[in-house]
């Protein structure tokens, strides 16, 4: 008995998600609504059920080494998990792994420090003193404290830091996030660490707070949206600086406390600690009203290129929304009029962006979908260029990784030749052909011509969305705020520069936003359009094609 229920226990961490994620995927292919019900709960659900499991093992063992075998064994079993649900499934149910095929080894991780955590939980949960000075278990006890500060790190730095380090972020919103995440889960894994009474306190702090950065930039470096290096080295420094204050000031505090009740006194600090752990871990997961507005300027080094070094900034963004109903489409057109811009006021400026977004989905990996963009880019040094890009995005579904990721999965920049000032942008998905194309023709030349195409990706419905998705879940509010809902085809202006940005909205007009038929391929001009509020200009669920000018 002593054996087979740790073993259950163990196997349970395996068999709850796949059995879910199995009953989940059985949904879709009966074609049941409620498929994206489970699905969207799945995350919640793995990461719960292996919380609990967590903590039912510690609870079944009676020393710090049996916790410690049970958590590498917990780390097996979750690669066994991992190759269930990336590798050993269906082509339409795998996950997928994001940019650099990494992501197999970010949920892993996830998972893992999740299983440690709740382990943490069962400690303190647990009659016997554990957390007493036990001198026969000095080195186990002292290993223990080393594991879990770490995991108790990287469990409340993980969506700080995927957000900090996989998305765009304006700075009042990442400022107050990097400092979080370069404070918090390493002040937690301080008190962690003095719980354990682990021997050479100072050199086991250093190395904790040094440890779990590099392993942050590890797990996240692939899905970086910019070349940024002040982001991870500022984790880095002020996290190890601040395990080492917090361990100090926790084991003082206690010192203070337990002269007469040492066991009492570490349990309550201990629970005090993981309540705090669970609660910030959850918030930031679920990232209430958090936006990810998107760096439309990023084109390439045939346009221009905006590098951020130290931090990745989205662009400024006004446009129109198409308010109907959603429903799909093969093509959709623009006509875009700058016959008033002057491009020589740009100069000291940034360049402005104009043309028109859609959304195109998954066919079966719920919260991976596509965002297609066809712009004019007006350069500061006069040129212009027609801009053709296409993006994978995730919105933290666990079926891409369980966090949000963009990439670019397609860019097209050619110079604009003509002199007209009335230019036609068209994108097209071929679903017999399987490729996406992008056509532009002008005023002097009433000609569609190709400027920019790829394949499709094998996994992807052949045709956009466009139209409002309006969610009817009662928390759609939290992740597309204000309206919660997603606009998939919107038509706009784009730039760094709010004066430049107010010049474009002054100078560019556009006419006769048009979407095909799939039935019988006939043009219709839109006319249910309504601008963008409040910075709603969401075409999926967390993205938006850039942040709120504020006036």
């Amino acid at each position: 008995m002593r054996l087979i229920l740790p073993a259950s226990t163990i196997s349970c961490l395996v068999l709850a998600p796949f059995l879910f994620e199995a009953y989940t995927f059985s949904l879709y292919v009966k074609g049941d609504g409620t498929f994206f019900t489970f699905s969207g709960a799945r995350l919640w659900f793995f990461l719960i059920s292996e919380l609990c499991l967590g903590t039912i093992l510690a609870m079944l063992s009676s020393t710090f080494r049996g916790i410690l075998l049970r958590l590498i064994l917990s780390a097996s079993a979750l690669s066994i998990l991992i190759l269930l649900l990336f590798q050993f499934c269906d082509h339409r149910q795998c996950y997928d792994s994001g940019p650099g095929n990494m992501g197999w080894l970010t949920l892993w991780a996830l998972l893992f420090v999740t299983v440690s955590t709740g382990m943490l939980v069962g400690l303190v949960l647990k009659k016997k003193a554990d957390f007493a000075n036990n001198k026969n278990h000095v080195r186990s006890r002292s290993i223990a404290g080393f594991v879990f500060s770490n995991t108790t790190c990287l469990f409340l730095a993980y969506y700080p830091y995927a957000i900090l380090y996989n998305t765009s972020q304006e700075y009042a919103v990442g400022i107050p996030l990097l400092i979080y995440a370069a404070t918090v889960p390493f002040a937690l894994s301080g008190i962690v660490a003095s719980l354990f009474d682990i021997r050479k306190a100072l050199l086991s702090s250093v190395c904790i707070g040094m440890a779990s950065g590099p392993v942050l930039i590890a797990l996240f470096y692939s899905f970086r949206t910019s070349g940024s290096v002040l982001v991870p080295l500022v984790v880095i420094v002020i996290g190890t600086a601040t395990t080492i204050l917090a361990r100090k000031y926790a084991h003082d505090l206690l010192a203070k406390q337990q002269n007469h009740n040492a066991y009492g006194t570490k349990k309550k600090a201990a629970a005090m600690a993981c309540v705090v752990i669970i609660t910030g871990f959850f918030i930031s997961a679920s990232h209430p009203f958090l936006d990810v507005p998107m760096d439309l300027e990023k084109t390439g080094s045939s346009g221009h290129q905006t590098e951020n070094v130290s931090w990745n900034l989205p662009t400024y963004y006004s446009g129109l929304i198409y308010t109907h109903e959603h429903f799909p489409t093969k093509r959709v057109e623009i006509e875009v009029d700058f016959a008033d811009l002057n491009q020589s006021i740009l100069q000291n400026g940034s360049p402005v962006l104009a043309g028109m977004g859609a959304q195109s989905p998954n066919c079966c990996k719920d919260g991976l979908d596509y965002g297609y963009r066809a712009d004019i880019l007006f350069g500061s040094n006069g040129n212009r260029y027609l801009v053709a890009r296409a993006w994978g995005v995730c919105d933290q579904n666990v079926a891409c990784s369980a966090m949000p990721w963009q990439q670019e999965i397609h860019k097209g920049i050619v110079p604009l030749q003509s002199e007209s000032r009335r230019v036609a942008l068209a994108m097209e998905i071929d679903s017999d052909e399987r490729f996406a194309r992008w056509y532009y023709k002008t005023a002097a030349d009433d000609r569609w011509s190709v400027f920019s195409s790829f394949q499709l990706p094998d996994i992807e419905n052949p045709y956009f969305n466009i139209g409002d998705f309006k969610d009817i879940s009662p928390l759609a509010v939290l992740f597309n705020p204000p309206s919660g809902v997603a606009h998939f085809y919107q038509f706009g202006i784009a730039s760094s520069n709010k004066a430049a940005l107010d010049y474009g909205k002054a100078s560019i007009s556009f006419s006769c936003p048009a979407y095909y038929t799939i039935d019988d391929n006939q043009r219709h001009c839109i006319s249910e359009v309504e601008p963008v509020k409040d910075g709603g200009s969401h075409w999926k669920a967390l993205w938006k094609w850039g942040a709120t000018l504020p006036y």
